[in-house]
C-alpha cells in the first residue's frame, strides 16, 4: 500500500478543524517549504505565512500547524476578558501543544492526547469534534497498547513547538513491534532508529519494574546507560548485575534492544511511564 505524507493524513482526520482559520491561499508551483512535497500533491495552493520575522509558503496541511480558533482550540495564555464580554488571548495551536500528542491511523481513527493543564483549558466545541484523551506523555503509551489501533499510523508523542523539525521527522508505523515516536527533536538519520521501539517489550519491562524496589532499577539504569554509551566495558556492567542480584533485573536486560541507542531510548521511555 502507498501511504501518503503523514502530514497529510493528520491534516485529513485532525488539524483540518482549523481549515477555515488558513489566510487566503495563492496559485503556485512550487513545493511546499515545510514538508517539502511537490505542489501538485497539495493542489497546486499555497499559504503564505511568517514565522521569527522570515517568510514561508506552506501546504494547508503544513501550515494548519500555525493558525488558531479561539472558539474552537481555546486559549493557551494571557486570557482576558473585553468590556463587551468578548474573551481574547493567545490560543492554542497544534504546532505549539507542548506536552501533548496524538495518533493517527491509515484508514481515518486520530485521538489527541492533552495533559491535564492543556484538557483543562480546551473548549466544548472542540471536546465535541476530537476524540481528546487526558493524560500524560506516559499515558499515551499504556492507551496505545490497550486501544487495538489498526496500523499503520503515525503516533505523535509530543507536538512541541518547533514545528518544522515535526513535521520532517513524522513516519509511520507499521506494528507495535516498531512504533516510532515523533516529536519536534525530529527523525533524521541518526535518531529515527533509537526513536523506533517495541511496546510490548516497553510495557513488559515497566510491568517487571514497577514490581521492584525502585533503588535496584534506579542502579541498573545508570548502569544500562553507562554501557551503553561505551562509559563502561560488558564486563564491569556484568559485575553491577551480579552485585545487584536480582533476577528481575536479568529478565528487564533481556528484553532490551541490543542497538545501545536503541537501549537508551526504551530506557527513557520507561522511565516516562
Amino acid at each position: 500500500m502507498m501511504l501518503p505524507h503523514p502530514v497529510q493524513v493528520i491534516f485529513d482526520n485532525l488539524t483540518h478543524i482549523v481549515q477555515h482559520a488558513l489566510p487566503q491561499p495563492t496559485q503556485t508551483n512550487a513545493a511546499c517549504e515545510c514538508c517539502n512535497r511537490p505542489a501538485h500533491l497539495f493542489g497546486n495552493q499555497g499559504y503564505k505565512g511568517k514565522s521569527y520575522n522570515l517568510e514561508h509558503l506552506h501546504c494547508a496541511a503544513c501550515e494548519s500547524f500555525n493558525v488558531s480558533d479561539i472558539a474552537l482550540m481555546g486559549i493557551e495564555r494571557n486570557a482576558k476578558v473585553l468590556e463587551d464580554g468578548t474573551v481574547t488571548g493567545v490560543g492554542h495551536k497544534f504546532g505549539m501543544l507542548s506536552g501533548s500528542g496524538c495518533i493517527v491511523t491509515a484508514s481515518g481513527k486520530s485521538v489527541l492526547f492533552t495533559p491535564p493543564g492543556t484538557y483543562k483549558k480546551l473548549p466544548p466545541a472542540l471536546l465535541e469534534r476530537l476524540t481528546v484523551v487526558e493524560c500524560t506523555i506516559g499515558g499515551q503509551l499504556e492507551f496505545i497498547s490497550k486501544a487495538n489501533f489498526d496500523y499503520p499510523l503515525v503516533y505523535i508523542q509530543n507536538f512541541g513547538r518547533k514545528t518544522n523539525d515535526l513535521i520532517k521527522g513524522l513516519r509511520w508505523s507499521v506494528s507495535s513491534k516498531a512504533l516510532v515516536v515523533c516529536s519536534d527533536d525530529g527523525n533524521d538519520s541518526t535518531k529515527e532508529s533509537a526513536n523506533t521501539i517495541d511496546l510490548d517489550k516497553l510495557l513488559a519491562i515497566n510491568n517487571i519494574r514497577q514490581a521492584m524496589p525502585k533503588k535496584f532499577w534506579t542502579e541498573f539504569k545508570t548502569a544500562v546507560q553507562r554501557l551503553s554509551r561505551g562509559d563502561d566495558t560488558p564486563e564491569a556492567f556484568t559485575q553491577t548485575i551480579k552485585k545487584l542480584n536480582r533476577d528481575e533485573l536479568r529478565k528487564i536486560y533481556r528484553l532490551l534492544p541490543l542497538d545501545p541507542h536503541q537501549r537508551l531510548a526504551i530506557i527513557s521511555q520507561v522511565d516516562n511511564i
